[in-house]
């Protein structure tokens, strides 16, 4: 299993994973499957032209996403 990381308050250009979690001050807040989170998020994984596929974020999922997102890691 893979998982990328995408922080609060942090532009990151994430690579594509099985799973990503979503962090902020208080550690893990959401984990979900990739098609799920990008499902849920739309446009905010904003695909880029690197190989391997690579995805630029530069803002965190709202209160709402992060809820529909869950934790499927547990």
């Amino acid at each position: 299993m893979t998982m990328a990381t995408w922080s609060d308050g942090v532009a990151a250009i994430l690579p594509r994973a099985d799973y990503i979690g979503l962090t902020d001050a208080s550690g893990l807040v959401a984990a979900g499957k990739w098609e799920r989170v990008q499902e849920i998020v739309g446009g905010a994984l904003q695909r880029t032209e690197y190989f391997p596929e690579r995805f630029y974020v530069d803002s965190f999922p709202s209160r709402a996403q992060l809820e529909r997102i869950g934790n499927e890691l547990k």
